[in-house]
């Protein structure tokens, strides 16, 4: 592997990436946690109001992290403007998108919930493609063409037997928000350290969430 122009200058050693095991370990992760979220959410919205249920989780998440990267990882607080940059993509991420999936699913089952966020991928490609002003390129659009075809092929009779139309929209603004979150959000200004980031995204997302279920009257089940 040929060093680049960094490490060639000072003479340093190519860098190393994650082991196999570390990969398995990290898709085993994801697959696990958040593909069970949805399942979770489904169980959950039967006794937490939805506002309260994302709002609450997704603030104490945020508070915990931010604390243990600061006293323990010595890491800054955000600046005012990285609280706006990362508290933009929580509202994206939480506000506009978790919220709405948690009102969905208080109609639509877990699965369907998933099949249509199964979707979220290719949004966030092509809209990721629209800011960088790069193509997809052949191999990656194959696999996503060939994602989206089984996606359709799962979900075709499954949508079909939905007769409600608004947990659907709800799925599709969830969907639109959380790419353009993910993607966009890059260019706003947040802690440059990624665990820092996500806890300003996570606390600001989740205290927004919790006010407008304080202010819909949904505290009353604590």
């Amino acid at each position: 592997m040929p060093l680049s122009p960094q490490h060639a200058a000072a003479g340093g050693s190519p860098p190393v990436g994650p082991s196999r095991t570390a990969i398995a370990v990290a898709f085993g992760a994801l697959y696990l946690i958040w593909g069970s979220t949805y399942l979770a959410i489904r169980i959950a919205v039967e006794t937490v109001p939805p506002f309260a249920l994302a709002g609450v989780r997704f603030a104490a998440a945020g508070a915990a992290m931010m604390l243990w990267r600061r006293f323990r990882g010595g890491v800054p607080l955000p600046t005012a403007r990285q609280w706006l940059g990362g508290g933009s993509v929580g509202v994206c991420l939480v506000l506009l998108s978790n919220v709405c999936v948690v009102f969905a699913e208080r109609s639509l089952s877990s699965g369907v919930t998933a099949l249509f966020a199964a979707g979220t991928p290719l949004l966030i490609a092509l809209f990721n493609g629209h800011r960088t002003g790069t193509s997809l390129g052949s191999r990656r659009a194959v696999g996503l063409a060939l994602g989206t075809a089984g996606m359709i092929l799962l979900g075709s009779a499954t949508f079909a037997a939905v007769h409600a139309v608004t947990p659907l929209l709800l799925m599709a603004l969830a969907s639109v928000s959380w790419a353009v979150g993910s993607t966009y959000g890059r260019g706003w200004t947040q802690p440059t350290d990624v665990m820092m980031a996500s806890a300003t995204q996570m606390l600001v997302g989740g205290i927004l969430a919790t006010l407008v279920g304080v202010a819909a009257g949904e505290m009353h089940w604590l």
